[in-house]
């Protein structure tokens, strides 16, 4: 049937636009603003980067710090999450409804 050939065009084949023709003008300009925009993206990754870093740094610190004040408190800190201190397996309170929805019968 050609009705479903027609609809198929219809629905996923796009039209075909012609681009617009840059100048040099334009060309340099697209340009400077990719450049821009990769400067500014490298910068943002080094700024998180160097914040990372110090993070890491001051926790370095912080442990040599309590390893030298209380050894066992250190010790107890660097088993990482070995005791649950909260039960894992507890349900998270949610504002949802329950699955069955309302009893029409009550």
């Amino acid at each position: 049937d050609t009705r479903y050939e027609v609809i198929k065009r219809i629905l996923y084949e796009s039209p075909k636009t012609d681009l617009p023709h840059f100048t040099e003008e334009d060309l340099e300009r697209h340009e400077t603003i990719e450049r821009a925009w990769q400067l500014y993206l490298r910068n943002k990754r080094e700024a998180k980067s160097k914040e990372l870093a110090a993070k890491y740094r001051m926790l370095n610190e912080a442990n040599m710090q309590l390893e030298q004040i209380s050894k066992n408190l250190f010790l107890s800190a660097q088993l990482g999450n070995k005791t649950m201190l909260f039960p894992g397996q507890m349900k998270i309170p949610t504002e949802t409804p329950p699955l069955n929805g309302w009893n029409y019968d009550y």
